[in-house]
């Protein structure tokens, strides 16, 4: 599943690169939405791409303090520990729109697209994660999804519009984890797959600038 993630990330992210060395035709930015999703993009033809980026960070304290009665003969004793988690997500998307109908100042297109969500974990100190740990929760935190959605463009001139699109949005996720316990006298594998799969209706409005 990891293989498969990093080959669709990889082909999306390079195709968008080779088309950022095209001049794009059409810049929009969301009016709507959250500053984390759906930030930009960029359109050329029939063609448009983005590649959105958020970051996450945690610092982690942590306190234990353990007071021994009076006579047990140990002394009270105070551990901490202190460590830092950052979460890095670059969410690359790629689409194609084709035009529907023109009326006026109003154009409409169909228009589909797909994007996953590429984590890059790093921790550090006493909360530091490696191994299967790092894994596991990169991998729970990737998931990739697929739009397909109506769009509506009304045109105030020729360089500025304001767009409305209204869709499908399905949301793919699967995690698994395969762990080998050793005992005395005997060998434990435990494989765990979860498959999700999330489909919601969503709305977007954006300003289109034209060049």
């Amino acid at each position: 599943m990891k293989t498969k993630y990093m080959l669709i990330s990889c082909t999306i992210l390079l195709t968008s690169m080779m088309m950022a060395y095209d001049v794009y035709d059409t810049f929009g930015i969301g009016v709507n939405t959250p500053v984390t999703l759906q930030s930009a993009t960029f359109y050329k033809n029939k063609i448009y791409y983005g590649a959105d980026f958020l970051r996450m960070s945690m610092n982690v304290t942590a306190e234990v303090e353990t007071d021994y009665e009076a006579g047990s003969g140990y002394n009270d004793v105070t551990d901490t520990a202190d460590g830092k988690i950052s979460i890095n997500m670059l969410m690359p998307r790629l689409g194609y729109r084709k035009p529907y109908k023109k009326m006026g100042s109003i154009q409409t297109y169909n228009q589909i697209e797909g994007y996953i969500i590429i984590p890059m974990l790093k921790s550090s100190g006493d909360f530091k994660l490696e191994g299967d740990a790092h894994e596991e929760i990169t991998d729970a935190l990737s998931l990739m999804g697929f739009k397909a959605s109506h769009s509506v463009e009304y045109n105030f001139t020729e360089q500025l519009s304001l767009v409305a699109d209204v869709g499908l949005n399905w949301i793919f996720w699967d995690f698994s984890t395969d762990n080998q316990y050793e005992g005395y006298n005997y060998t434990e594998k435990t494989q765990t797959e979860l498959n999700i799969h999330l489909g919601m209706t969503y709305s977007k409005l954006s300003l289109h600038f034209k060049f």
